[in-house]
């Protein structure tokens, strides 16, 4: 017991400690420099100790506002020596009794204090302006040695906001968000006007009127105060007064319904608001909020009108007459649901929570788009102009999609296709898609279904759950408004299987299946909507991630890897203009307009995009490089703004462009200023410049990027019996695991069985053997792995090392000794280019896949094909005589 009075004591006498170096502005010096001096960061602002009184609240205000507040007598004795400052933290939980519970609060300046007595207990009233959002590291109870009550004190830190670059603020159109905001708030505004002076309440447009000056000038550095001020409205009296306006119209209505409302409590959903280090995130929740207010008292105006006389009856009626224009183009399952619903919201009371629900569903029946059509473009010659205008290269996808719709256009009954692109991130799958709908007139939208596991999602939800609304199919009708949109649903390699709330997989099936989406049924709706005139297509990265169901309902059309001529053609033609109106670089860019700065050309060298394509990007697609040309993009107009000029450096400048004030150039020379050397990143992805260590052997495989280059390594060593021991790829990847398992052992049994290769090499049967795949982070297809087993167990047990760059891929067998055909032919051959090889082993049954490749790529690597595993280790091992007397033997 003793030894708790001790630590107490210390506590106190610490915090004494340090209010008299606050008191003292010496001593608070050297306080400050002692923290410097030991390496402690920033915590708090210099005026602020790192330690205050915490008085917890679920009184939730922002910075910039300023309130009256109850505190204990004696927490205000700590206070004013602390110069007046507390901590207000804040529950999270309004229910919560747990003081500790809080997590985040508000550093508050305190005015001076009053003191009032009430029943049985001291308080003060003060008045409180809140200054910084903080973070409540750990909170002690301090028991004074006076007898005083106790209080606690809080360690606490300020909660910066995450900075909004300028990239940010344009991608994310803050300022089209800010002037919606600032609608929403006039909206707000004019509601309460409409409210509040019928009751007799004041109305106050003081906090209405600065917030709204501040979104209306607004920038960057002042956006996070600006949502503060905004945050404000949330907690103003007004709210407060409708608050209770509406809970009294139940007993000022003669109505005998009654009325009952209220606006919804927003102390969590504040204290949220507190801990959000985002400016953005805040923005996001700050337009939920108040469209769900606004939503809220518009219901409770027009509640209180019909309460007053202002009858709605003539509703019913209107939603017959938007029937009657539709019912001939609703089918009959569809007829009689709504007929039943318009029948029972007829005899519903306007204010019962059913009634609401039910004409929800009527809106959502009667605004489908039941007879609404785009007309097609049916002219095969101006389709491929228009795809042709949008992407370069990609040849037989685009003859693949033009082949459909001219079948289309034969024959106008015969079913939509289901499209599935098959292609690693950034080959152009989704902006494909969007051409086909240029190319055809139609309406366009696309849907992420990566990571949906709840069926409800794509089916809808039943009406008996609150809250209820149709899925994402039929969602997306009613938003694109026409019946045969090009509906684009990416990622379907990723859609989750079943779960607790149903599968999404089977969900997916009803959708595109040809045979079923004629009459697809939505929980929501209960009744059947026509699929057929839809365009689906759907993307994937991999094939085999697809669930077979779904497989067998697609028609593939694969989508090769870039190669490095046409990367090159694509950042001419397409990503530099586009980077450079990003960054308003172009001759109409405002800056330029404004005559603020002379225009420029900027010019990035085709020595430069080799850099670029060959050294510092290594993917399928052409994302990366995109990144990359914005990086030069962004330090060029850096530069311009920094030295206010529009001429180049004469230091960066070569001597052809030395004369034209008005060129940029990117050259070779001057490219390490616009990006770091440390970008080069071709060597990793490269084969080995050294030969190979004898065990080793290169793997092609296609992954999510298109392909990757590993190696495969073995080792072995004595053991009581036979072991192989597989490492480096995901272990959670039962699936590839045992792939990998399979191929080994027959590698091993081909090389060592009876009448094998190495069969009287005297290797004892009794050895545990480890194979590993180098880069285990690279995901691997399992069966390619085969020959590269087989390569790399043989260069072990004969010390021969394989043929330098040669990469393979294939699977292997047991006694028949054949190389079995693989996928991904097209993007393998593409990787092992770029990482320059100079032979590529391939099954001869995959010849036929050769065609896909392009003629420039096939031209800068020997590409040779091989029926059985001796004719590949006689490529792999050209001067291996174990090997030409093992095959002699034979």
């Amino acid at each position: 017991m003793s030894a708790i009075k001790d630590t107490m004591k210390h506590s106190e006498r610490q915090y004494c400690q340090i209010r008299k170096a606050w008191y003292n502005p010496q001593q608070s010096e050297v306080f400050e420099n002692r923290q410097k001096e030991a390496g402690m960061p920033a915590k708090h602002p210099t005026d602020i100790p790192e330690q205050l009184p915490a008085i917890f609240s679920q009184v939730v205000c922002f910075p910039e506002r300023a309130i009256q507040y109850v505190i204990p007598a004696s927490v205000s004795n700590v206070v004013a020596v602390s110069r007046s400052m507390i901590l207000l933290p804040y529950f999270y939980d309004e229910d919560s009794t747990n003081e500790n519970s809080a997590e985040f609060g508000m550093v508050c300046r305190v005015s001076p204090t009053t003191r009032n007595t009430h029943p049985g207990r001291s308080v003060v009233s003060v008045n409180v302006s809140f200054r910084h959002r903080c973070r409540i590291e750990r909170a002690e109870t301090i028991y004074p040695e006076n007898g005083e009550p106790a209080y606690k004190l809080a360690y606490w830190e300020k909660l910066e906001d995450a900075p909004v670059d300028e990239e940010t603020w344009n991608s994310a159109n803050v300022p089209g968000r800010l002037k919606g905001l600032f609608s929403l708030i006039q909206e707000y505004d004019d509601l309460f006007s409409q409210l509040l002076p019928v009751f007799g309440a004041p109305v106050s447009h003081s906090l209405f009127e600065s917030a709204q000056k501040l979104l209306k000038n607004t920038n960057r550095s002042t956006l996070a105060r600006t949502l503060d001020m905004t945050a404000n409205i949330l907690t103003s009296k007004n709210r407060q007064y409708a608050q209770e306006i509406l809970q009294q119209v139940r007993s000022r209505s003669e109505n005998p319904f009654g009325f009952s409302a209220s606006i919804p409590s927003l102390t969590r959903e504040l204290a949220e608001l507190i801990a959000e280090r985002s400016v953005l995130a805040r923005l996001e929740k700050l337009e939920t909020l108040f469209k769900a207010d606004v939503e809220t008292i518009k219901k409770a105006i027009t509640a209180i009108a019909e309460v007053g006389g202002r009858s709605q009856s003539g509703q019913s009626n209107s939603w017959k007459e938007q029937y009657e224009q539709k019912k001939n183009n609703m089918p009959e399952d569809a007829k009689k649901e709504v007929e039943k619903e318009i029948d029972r919201i007829g005899r519903m009371n306007p204010q019962s929570a059913e009634y609401s629900m039910a004409a929800t569903y009527l809106d959502w029946a009667l605004n489908l788009p039941w007879n609404d059509y785009t007309v097609d473009n049916e002219d095969t010659r101006e389709i491929p102009r228009i795809l042709d205008q949008d992407h370069h290269g990609l040849p037989k996808p685009k003859q693949r999609v033009i082949e459909f719709i001219a079948a289309k256009s034969f024959n106008s009954g015969i079913d939509n296709p289901i499209l599935c692109f098959i292609g690693p991130p950034g080959v152009g799958k989704t902006s494909l898609g969007k051409s086909i709908a240029r190319a055809l007139g139609r309406k366009f939208w696309r849907i992420s279904v990566g990571g949906i596991h709840d069926e409800s999602e794509i089916r809808g939800h039943r009406r008996t759950y609150v809250g209820a609304e149709p899925g994402r199919i039929i969602s997306t009708m009613r938003r694109v408004g026409k019946r045969n949109p090009v509906f684009m649903i990416d990622e379907i390699d990723k859609l989750f299987g079943g779960g607790a709330q149903g599968s999404a997989r089977d969900a997916m099936l009803e959708v595109l299946d040809p045979e079923q989406y004629h009459n697809f049924v939505d929980n929501y709706l209960e009744f059947g909507f026509d699929l057929s005139s839809i365009l689906f297509i759907t993307t994937a990265n991999n094939i085999e991630s697809i669930p077979p169901a779904l497989r067998d309902r697609m028609e593939f059309i694969f989508f090769p890897s870039y190669n490095h001529n046409e990367k090159k053609h694509i950042a001419r033609e397409f990503l530099i203009p586009k980077q450079l109106a990003r960054h308003g670089l172009t001759p109409d860019s405002k800056m330029f307009r404004d005559g603020l700065l002379e225009a420029v050309t900027v010019n990035i060298t085709d020595s430069v995009l080799d850099v670029l394509i060959g050294e510092m990007t290594f993917e399928a697609g052409v994302r990366e490089l995109d990144r990359v040309i914005g990086k030069v993009m962004r330090k060029v107009v850096w530069k311009m703004k920094n030295q206010n000029s529009s001429r180049q450096p004469n230091v960066e400048r070569t001597d052809v462009a030395a004369e034209d004030g008005a060129v940029w150039e990117i050259n070779e020379r001057n490219l390490s200023l616009y990006i770091e050397d440390a970008a080069r990143i071709s060597k990793r992805h490269a084969l080995s410049e050294d030969p190979l260590p004898c065990g080793v052997a290169p793997i092609v495989a296609v992954s999510d990027t298109g392909g990757s280059i590993f190696y495969v390594e073995a080792a072995y060593r004595k053991s009581e019996k036979r072991e192989i021991k597989i490492t480096g790829y995901n272990p959670h990847d039962e699936k590839l695991g045992r792939m990998l398992r399979d191929s080994a052992h027959k590698a091993w049994d081909f090389l060592f069985r009876e009448s094998g290769l190495l069969n009287n090499l005297g290797v004892e049967e009794k050895i545990y053997l480890h194979i590993t795949f180098s880069n285990g982070g690279i995901a691997k297809d399992g069966p390619s792995a085969g020959i590269s087993l087989v390569l790399a167990l043989y260069s072990k047990f004969t010390n021969q090392p394989v043929r330098h760059g040669l990469v393979a891929t294939g699977e292997n067998t047991l006694a028949l000794g054949k190389i079995l055909p693989v996928g991904g032919i097209t993007n393998k051959i593409t990787t092992a280019v770029r990482a320059g090889a100079k032979q590529f082993l391939m099954p001869r049954a995959n010849e036929a896949e050769l065609a896909d490749v392009p003629e420039e790529t096939k031209n800068q690597i020997e590409i040779i094909l091989c029926d059985s595993m001796i004719d590949a280790l006689k490529v792999a091992f050209p001067n291996c005589p174990r090997l030409h007397d093992a095959i002699s033997n034979q």
